[in-house]
């Protein structure tokens, strides 16, 4: 069984930087829009990778 990964990218003027996850956890969603939010408040944007 494959696992999939999951991103969570901040857009940052055209730029993004991405945290990248070994599993779907809306915990860690919430937490990486937290700290996107936090760091550069730009849109967040999820997927999978």
């Amino acid at each position: 069984m494959k696992i999939l990964m999951t991103c969570c990218v901040c857009k940052v003027s055209g730029a993004g930087k991405g945290w990248r996850y070994f599993r779907d956890d809306e915990q860690i969603f919430w937490i990486c829009s937290k700290i996107c939010r936090m760091a550069y408040e730009k849109v967040v944007i999820y997927g999978a990778c």
